[in-house]
């Protein structure tokens, strides 16, 4: 199970990745790119050229896991955020207040 977004860091891949990559491809390019351990916890974004297709690596308790989505009308978009050895390192913003 993934942790809750506000504990966990998230890499996304700024390269189209050949989406034919899987567990020891994709833990590859986190090594190679990003210089992190995939087994680290943090989530990892991967995008086809045609923006269609995500997949996320991710450590989950013992062992690696493979979330992987395709839309059928539209295309994911990547916000910049920190840009890193290829990677996007995402934070999440601190929700509004809602005190009056």
């Amino acid at each position: 199970m993934i942790r809750p977004l506000h504990q966990v860091r998230v890499y996304a891949c700024l390269q189209p990745t050949d989406m034919r990559r899987s567990f020891d491809g994709l833990s590859g390019m986190v090594r190679e790119l990003l210089q992190q351990d995939p087994l680290s916890g943090a989530l990892f974004l991967f995008r086809n050229r045609s923006r269609d297709r995500l997949k996320i690596l991710y450590w989950d308790h013992n062992g690696l896991a493979i979330w992987y989505r395709r839309q059928e009308r539209s295309s994911f978009h990547q916000r910049h955020i920190l840009v890193r050895s290829g990677f996007v390192m995402m934070r999440r913003s601190p929700r509004p207040s809602t005190d009056p």
